[in-house]
């Protein structure tokens, strides 16, 4: 499969975006050791330690959504 090539931030205007997954508990025990239920999400975010604005465009399932959802975001001005 051919990689998608991420946008430069729409804010900031940087490359230095990354996927980041985000792992969020949805046990009503909140076990935090109760792997079985953790869902992953994923997201592109503008990476604020290479200098970047931290901006996110948003969680998404996959990480192709979460690209897409990416480079459709306007640039500002």
């Amino acid at each position: 499969m051919k990689e998608i090539e991420l946008k430069p931030c729409p804010i900031c205007g940087k490359s230095v975006a990354r996927i980041v997954s985000c792992y969020e508990n949805s046990c009503k025990e909140a076990d935090a050791d109760c792997k079985e239920c953790l869902c992953a999400t994923v997201a592109v975010c503008c990476n604020y330690n290479e200098g970047g604005c931290g901006a996110t465009g948003g969680y998404r399932k996959t990480e192709i959504e979460a690209i897409v959802a990416w480079n459709r975001r306007v640039q500002c001005d």
